[in-house]
């Protein structure tokens, strides 16, 4: 193990500071400008992420969206991203970002929502889908343990030479309960050494002068569709306790999210009293059929907490920010 004295850490702390000041050093941007405001104007270099939910939430396909809003939004900047995908099939996350950039449903997209795709709109698409060609994101479909993932990213490193070529890497993986262990292992155990293997991995990147982000998707218990939960108001939101494997997630990352669909809760749609202590809307008031998303930002290591509403639009593929209507003067 290498020693290094204080006055290198401060010499790289000023160095950063004067490469955030002068626009040299840069965050990520997001398409939610909520998010970015919350964060440190996009999704920092060096830094885990973890992203919790429920079951059908929209956890994967926010992170699909971030993905993309990072190919898009920050062209300037010189990355690739590698997409652990132990869920779902790496043809279905392209669907969904042919979807996004569509603005059509993946089930129009796969002719199942009663209307054939013709001739010229399989043309458009198949033009949209060449577009996606020059995202940098490489999938791994293959499910493997915290080492395997570790040992897959650095060789990955080597092949893009990533180094050499001054580029930073995105590490996503979803999800992180469906990483393999030992023989007899709990799931626990894997998610605690998935977590100390990402710790490792940024050291290691940062170590070299390298630049990397790590979002690793979870899951909620369920908890918190318990009834004592839902006629509770002040139990309503998602705290860290109802993360899996919480005490290691939230000793490895930086910002932990929770992103939370309270209108899909039968409990809470059927109490008809909001969301919260606040009782914040279930749907949009100004469209009555489409549901809110409530992204919970319950760590954020260099600021604070907070609940950012916004709008679910998974038929498209992605999740809206939500501004409410200007009122009459």
């Amino acid at each position: 193990m290498d020693f290094k004295h204080i006055g290198k850490s401060i010499e790289d702390f000023m160095s950063t500071v004067d490469g955030r000041r002068k626009g040299t050093i840069r965050s990520l941007r997001t398409s939610l400008n909520k998010l970015n405001k919350h964060t440190m104007n996009g999704i920092p270099w060096n830094r885990i992420i973890t992203l919790a939910g429920r079951s059908g939430s929209g956890k994967s396909l926010f992170l699909e969206q971030l993905k993309r809003d990072f190919c898009d939004l920050n062209k300037d900047q010189k990355f690739d991203v590698l997409s652990f995908e132990f869920e779902m099939l790496s043809t279905d996350q392209v669907a969904r970002n042919v979807s996004g950039n569509l603005d059509v449903s993946t089930k129009h997209l796969y002719s199942a929502d009663q209307n054939t795709i013709t001739d010229a709109e399989y043309d458009h698409i198949g033009k949209v889908a060449d577009k996606l060609k020059y995202y940098p994101i490489y999938y791994v479909d293959e499910s493997g343990t915290p080492d395997e993932i570790y040992q897959t990213v650095m060789r990955f490193a080597e092949y893009r030479k990533l180094k050499e070529n001054n580029k930073g890497l995105v590490v996503t993986i979803d999800h992180a309960l469906l990483c393999r262990g030992k023989q007899g292992e709990s799931e626990k155990s894997v998610i605690d050494s998935l977590c100390k293997t990402m710790i490792r991995l940024k050291k290691k990147f940062d170590a070299a002068g390298m630049k990397i982000i790590i979002i690793m998707v979870s899951q909620l218990n369920r908890d918190i569709e318990s009834p004592d939960r839902v006629m509770n108001p002040k139990l309503h939101y998602p705290g860290r306790s109802d993360i899996f494997g919480s005490s290691a997630i939230f000793f490895a990352s930086d910002y932990v999210f929770v992103i939370h669909k309270p209108a899909s809760m039968e409990g809470l749609v059927a109490l008809n009293s909001g969301y919260g202590p606040s009782g914040y809307p279930l749907n949009n008031k100004e469209n009555p059929d489409q549901a809110h998303i409530y992204l919970h930002i319950l760590k954020e290591r260099f600021g604070s907490n907070a609940i950012l509403l916004l709008l679910d639009n998974f038929k498209r593929s992605r999740i809206d920010e939500y501004f409410a209507p200007k009122k009459a003067a």
